[in-house]
């Protein structure tokens, strides 16, 4: 059985059984061997846009004797799988901005049910996406491991896909106790379902992401252009619209959930 990462596997559990799976830049194809000898998919197609990458895949599942089940392929993002033969598709361990320019490959998703997207950052350009292109967001997590912290997006065909997001991102105070209102914005930079379980691991994220806009924001003091006092002002908005909705959580839940 072959070994994977803490990350991997949370990302494994939200691929359903018997499904048909792509996984885009598929790190050594370690996410399918492992559902495969799980005997959780039917199908998967692994894509590597580099050869080396692509050669260490085949190893793998050649390794696994897995032929019949995975099929490594080379080829740029989406343009691996063949039409109609895959139902999941998995993109992980990237920036959002590029996940986002994956999505945006020509590309038919008429028998794609669900998307497992794991961006390194810019989590706030993938749930965008999701909501621009008609995709329910189903759930979310975040998890830590080696010190890096993740969030995995999942999101699923819907035929009320807007409605459902539409209350999902709305504006309201759900931090009612603190009389903090979350804004749309927020929802979609944070995490709707993230905010609403805030864990240990979302508040030290979020303090983390503080910090850095804090720096920025000193490095915009220091100069006198227009639009570095713009920008300076935007991010101190937003810092201290996070630090609200962070100390409403720790206000709220004095323990939270890892």
């Amino acid at each position: 059985m072959v070994i994977i990462s803490k990350r991997l596997k949370t990302i494994a559990e939200k691929v359903l059984p018997n499904s048909k799976l792509a996984d885009i830049g598929s790190d050594h194809a370690l996410l399918p061997t492992y559902l495969a000898q799980k005997d959780r998919i039917k199908h998967a197609v692994a894509g590597e846009v580099n050869q080396g990458p692509y050669e260490a895949a085949k190893k793998q599942v050649e390794g696994a004797n897995l032929q019949s089940v995975i099929q490594v392929r080379l080829g740029n993002g989406l343009e691996v799988i063949k039409q109609n033969e895959i139902d999941t598709i998995v993109i992980a361990g990237m920036g959002g901005g590029l996940i986002t320019n994956i999505l945006d490959q020509p590309f038919d998703y008429t028998c794609v049910s669900r998307l497992i997207l794991q961006p390194n950052m810019a989590e706030d350009k993938v749930r965008q996406w999701c909501l621009d292109h008609h995709w329910k967001l189903a759930e979310e997590e975040i998890l830590e491991e080696d010190g890096k912290i993740y969030e995995i997006i999942v999101a699923d065909r819907s035929g009320n896909a807007d409605e459902e997001n539409e209350h999902l991102f709305s504006e309201e105070d759900i931090l009612s106790e603190c009389q903090t209102k979350v804004t749309t914005k927020l929802k979609i930079m944070m995490g709707p379902y993230l905010l609403s379980n805030a864990s240990s691991i979302f508040v030290k994220k979020w303090n983390r992401e503080i910090d850095k806009r804090e720096k920025v924001i000193q490095q915009l003091s220091q100069s006198h252009l227009d639009e570095a006092a713009k920008k300076k002002k935007e991010f101190i908005t937003e810092v201290n619209q996070l630090k609200e909705v962070i100390k409403c959580l720790q206000t709220d839940k004095p323990s939270f959930s890892s």
